[in-house]
């Protein structure tokens, strides 16, 4: 899956303006939500922590020295430096807050672009260039040439290029430009060409052949871009690749000048389904007068197939090449064969389509054709132009048919019809049940190294197609929004598989590539974000050296993957640390809860779980040391909590004193979890005697049973947390 972030999983805003991914692996989000960097794991905010004074980011840059520039949009610039953020103050008190764009030059100064002009830094200070042209103007990006000037491209449509303290020239865009375009924004690649965008689609690249800045030592390319206009910024890859954002649209233009994926141009109303024809061109099925529209890339021809040619219907649904050539196209008032540019076929409810609305069309290996309806079933269209409907008579209980996925053997298929599945094989439908998927339509189906990839909104399900098909009930693995998909998956929507196997999804969100290959990528980077040791935290260190007196540490850690790898675990563990016995019961569920639990529990119970820690099981046990804990010890602790636990509130007055025998259960499991993560060796001695499974008592072992209380009959019923998944 390509990952996409918004709010639902983890930035605080759909919105970024500025996105890098810095030397050392992190991921760098600049967005109205506040500065972020993202771990391969998690979001963290440094902006809502007050690690930097602004939660508004407008840009981000790397300098030659691995630090990180910060502009934001209302309080200048910030670097961030060994772990340490540093605001940068201007010499004039109050200006250039509002910062737009970094550059570096060959000496290792830095440029900054803001809405109140242009500025470098010295000596840990914003020093604005004072020139008329420049002050109190807005400068929008920045660019370094192969002399080392720099090029700005300011609001007043012009170029400024500056050297040491000085403006050189202010450059019009009629050097670069014919049509009376003005500059709206810049950047410069490796090589220090500069490429100058527009308030129109032009752009030029200008290669420095001279030091002269009146035109005649410039080298101007320009290119014509289509598909975005008013452009805002230009970045040019590492392959030369120039890459156009703009008001209206984005554009992807090639070193040698070729646009890549260009629009037609053709306006719709709605496209319903797209898909490409053997000789490559491009059919899109529209809900217009226009109809179907073929589009060949090649040669660029249009033609329209609507009412005027026979089709029929322009309100189209779906568009399927057959073996010999011919579109069949599916409409909401029923199914045409075209043959070349004109020769149309329509059949309706005149031809026996009792359901004109045509979903889906797959093609049988004799030539048959199987057009899925909107409520009748599947009509089969022989080549002689009968037509037999397969539907309810044949035991198919849902007439809604979306999508037909044919078996190998030709004679048998998978059928999504309703909110089922069904099995078609010798004339009959069998319906699938007890998929162990989620509720609703399955809007597609595709069959992968024998599993079967269902699709429905909350995402794509993989199940074994074997086990299926004997009537067992297979596992199902999900992928959604949590493994990459941009958003929910809709229905009536066209997706789209190239040659090489991966699987292009229009969502709500947008589209998403999915690949059915299980990836196996290498470990990626481990790092150690920070070490807090008591009370003082140490960021990024290389090598640490605790004293005897240390009686608490915590380690924050990360691997630096962007994959959406969810089923990623990591861990660590201290080489030659003190013996258990050093931890108390308290210090050690502390320990646990940060460094392993947290990292799997959701926010809502990894904070009841901290409510278990503080209120219930440091105050009555949390002194006890972790290797003399005993079965009597827990006891006396749950009988505590069963009898007069609850926290002394005054929402709680009217409450019964004690805690609820399911509260009392998930501390237990809490306790237990953490023990069997303890050590190797306490771990085997908690898991066969303290928290072993005895007849009477779930807490005591049979060595251990005798002379104590009788267990409370109301949590008679709890598990052994060996019994129970981990948290």
């Amino acid at each position: 899956m390509r990952t996409v972030f918004d709010q639902t999983n983890g930035l605080p805003t759909d919105e970024a303006n500025a996105v890098l991914q810095t030397r050392d692996g992190y991921l760098w989000v600049g967005s109205y939500g506040g500065l972020l960097r993202f771990d391969g794991s998690e979001f963290h905010n440094f902006s809502t922590e007050g690690a930097i004074a602004t939660p508004s980011i407008r840009c981000l840059f790397e300098d030659s020295a691995g630090r990180l520039w910060i502009g934001s949009s209302d309080a200048g610039v910030f670097v961030y430096e060994n772990g340490v953020f540093t605001a940068v103050p201007c010499t004039k008190k109050n200006s250039y807050l509002s910062i737009r764009d970094f550059a570096e030059g060959r000496d290792g100064t830095i440029y900054v672009a803001s809405t109140s002009g242009v500025c470098r830094v010295r000596s840990g200070l914003l020093v604005p260039y004072s020139n008329p042209y420049i002050t109190g103007e807005t400068a929008y990006a920045l660019g370094i040439d192969r002399y080392g000037r720099l090029w700005c491209a300011m609001s007043t449509g012009k170029c400024a290029v500056m050297q040491d303290d000085r403006v050189l020239a202010m450059l019009d865009a009629e050097l670069f430009f014919e049509d009376g375009s003005a500059i709206s924004c810049l950047t410069s690649d490796r090589a220090n060409n500069i490429y100058l965008g527009t308030n129109g689609s032009a752009l030029a690249k200008v290669a420095c052949s001279g030091q002269r800045l009146d035109g005649t030592a410039f080298i101007v390319q320009t290119y014509e871009v289509t598909d975005a206009v008013n452009h805002n910024r230009i970045d040019v890859t590492a392959e030369g690749d120039i890459l156009v954002s703009g008001q209206q649209g984005f554009a992807w233009v090639t070193a040698d000048g070729t646009q890549r994926d260009p629009h037609t141009g053709t306006s719709t109303d709605a496209v319903n389904c797209a898909a490409l024809d053997s000789r490559g061109r491009l059919l899109c099925g529209t809900y217009s007068e226009l109809g179907l529209v073929r589009y060949d890339t090649g040669g660029g021809e249009i033609v329209f197939f609507n009412q005027s040619n026979g089709l029929g219907s322009t309100r189209i649904r779906v568009a399927f090449e057959l073996r010999d050539g011919i579109v069949a196209v599916g409409t909401q008032d029923g199914l045409a064969l075209i043959r070349g540019d004109k020769d149309v076929a329509f059949y309706d409810k005149d031809n026996g389509l009792e359901t004109q609305s045509i979903l889906c069309i797959v093609q049988a290996p004799d030539g048959t054709l199987l057009a899925g309806s909107a409520g009748s079933g599947i009509y089969a269209l022989a080549q002689d132009g009968s037509i037999t409907k397969f539907s309810y008579e044949q035991g198919l209980e849902d007439g809604v048919v979306l999508r037909i996925l044919q078996e190998e053997d030709g004679r048998s298929a998978f059928v999504s019809a309703g909110s089922h599945l069904y099995y078609w094989a010798d004339g009959t439908f069998r319906r699938l049940d007890g998929l162990r998927i989620g509720p609703g339509s399955i809007f597609d189906l595709y069959k992968r190294d024998g599993k079967l990839w269902l699709l429905q909104d909350s995402g794509i399900y993989a199940l074994d197609k074997a086990r299926i098909l004997a009537g067992e009930m297979p596992h199902a693995t999900q992928y959604g929004t949590a493994r990459g998909l941009t958003g929910s998956l809709r229905v009536n929507t066209c997706n789209y598989m190239p040659p090489d196997g991966s699987l292009y999804l229009a969502t709500r969100n947008g589209v998403s590539v999915f690949d059915f290959r299980e990836i196996s990528a290498p470990m990626p980077p481990l790092v150690i974000n920070s070490i807090r040791v008591d009370d003082r935290t140490y960021e990024s260190p290389e090598r640490l050296t605790l004293g005897s007196d240390a009686r608490r540490m915590t380690i924050r850690f990360s691997a630096l993957t962007y994959s959406g790898a969810t089923d990623l675990c990591i861990g660590y563990q201290l080489v030659g640390f003190a013996k258990a016995k050093t931890y108390t019961v308290g210090t050690w569920l502390e320990v646990w809860l940060e460094n392993y639990a947290k990292i799997k529990l959701r926010p809502s119970t990894y904070k009841t779980s901290q409510g278990f820690l503080k209120n219930h099981i440091k105050p009555q046990i949390g002194s006890i040391p972790l290797a003399d804990l005993t079965s009597l010890d827990l006891q006396r602790f749950y009988k505590h909590l069963l009898d007069g636990g609850r926290v002394d509130r005054i929402e709680a007055k009217k409450k019964p004193k004690g805690l609820a025998p399911k509260t009392v259960r998930n501390i237990h499991q809490m306790i237990g979890s953490a023990y069997n993560l303890a050590m190797p060796r306490i771990a085997r001695r908690i898991t066969k005697g303290l928290f072993s499974t005895v007849e009477n008592s779930p807490f005591e072992t049979p060595r251990e049973r005798k002379g104590l209380p009788p267990l409370d009959p109301r949590t008679a019923h709890i598990k052994s947390p060996s019994q129970q998944p981990c948290v």
